[in-house]
């Protein structure tokens, strides 16, 4: 494991199989991340991102807007 921005990581080229990222990868510039990432990734690897995703419905009854006061305040 390493502690490091991905920017300043050296790429280690075909070294994983597998890249995941939870919530972040859009944080990253897309000119940089997706070359590292590709770089890194084995010819068979692949890429897994994962995004949490607000979804509105009846269902909610309001959650997501009295929410959103708290974030405000």
């Amino acid at each position: 494991m390493r502690n490091i921005a991905f920017e300043d990581w050296v790429t280690e080229e075909n070294a994983f199989d597998l890249v995941i990222s939870a919530t972040a990868f859009h944080w990253l510039d897309p000119s940089i991340a997706y070359k590292k990432t590709a770089l890194a990734l084995t010819s068979e690897g692949a890429i897994a991102l994962f995004w949490n995703e607000h979804v509105h419905s009846d269902a909610s009854n309001g959650f997501f807007e009295k929410v959103q006061e708290l974030y405000q305040s």
